[in-house]
């Protein structure tokens, strides 16, 4: 825009200068046209003061903008700069607050871990105390159980147990009665009665019952038995007061019975009714 005002400025110039020189020239020659001429060269005057002023302004606006142009790429450039720094700095900052947060989490986690184990040691602890408690209240109540050799009293009968045999067999006289045999095993119990009543009592094998466990075995008292037993076997038989009887008993268990006791009763009938169980194995 500035070079077309440039122009128009010449050429308006030039007019004026022309028309002039022309008006000058018939105002001399007085041939009328002197007027018309000068009215032409103000018009070129005119049109040369307004190219003028189009052309100072346009260049005014062009410095303006070249300046402006000039600035523009320092001011974006340090935009671009800060912007960079500023993003920098962001990303930094979120990248230690990642950081804090992450370990933050896992200090929370070793916490709660080494918590967890705590309390999982103290757990196994206790189980561990309450085990060797019952462990040892068993053994206790176990020993304080009578056992073999021990006088146990049921009522008015006095009870021993001399002794406590496993057998597999239970050999036969060699002559009528052929030895018995089992799939499992035999207990053979020696015991020793004595009578505290002040009258005469029954003894017999009812008296006595084999347990292990939740089971329960009565004597055997088939007739090769009580034959084999002779005088051992107690069948129905009164002991006086005072007295005492010594006996034999066979109880037929399963081969995998390993832990049992014997069950002695204080009587038979109404006498009975009072128990005492002696640990045998």
């Amino acid at each position: 825009m500035d070079g077309f005002a440039l122009i128009i400025f010449f050429v308006a110039g030039f007019a004026c200068v022309v028309l002039a020189v022309l008006g000058i020239s018939s105002f001399l020659k007085r041939n009328g046209q002197a007027r018309r001429k000068f009215k032409q060269s103000g018009i070129s005057i005119l049109v040369a003061f307004a190219a003028f002023i189009v052309f100072a302004l346009t260049a005014d606006t062009e410095a303006e903008t070249a300046g402006t142009s000039t600035e523009k790429p320092v001011q974006e450039e340090k935009a671009a700069s800060e912007s960079a720094e500023e993003k920098e700095a962001k990303e930094k900052a979120e990248a230690q607050a990642k950081e804090e947060e992450e370990a933050k989490a896992k200090a929370e986690a070793e916490k709660e871990a080494k918590a967890e184990a705590a309390a999982k040691k103290k757990a196994e602890e206790e189980a561990k105390k309450k085990a060797e408690a019952a462990a040892k209240k068993k053994a206790e109540e176990e020993a304080k159980k009578p056992k073999i050799g021990d006088v146990v009293k049921a009522g008015d009968f006095e009870y021993v147990i001399t002794a406590a045999n496993e057998k597999q067999e239970i050999p036969g006289d060699g002559v009528f009665i052929e030895s018995k045999t089992t799939s499992g095993k035999f207990v053979v119990i020696d015991y020793t009665v004595k009578n505290n009543d002040k009258e005469a009592r029954m003894v017999d094998s009812n008296l006595f019952l084999l347990k292990s466990g939740k089971n329960e075995y009565d004597p055997m008292v088939d007739a090769d038995i009580m034959m084999l037993l002779g005088d051992k076997n107690l069948f129905l038989e009164e002991v006086n007061p005072g007295l005492n009887r010594s006996g034999q008993l066979v109880f037929e268990v399963g081969a995998d019975v390993k832990n049992y006791s014997l069950e002695v009763s204080s009587g038979l009938g109404w006498s009975g009714g009072e128990y005492s169980t002696i640990k045998l194995k």
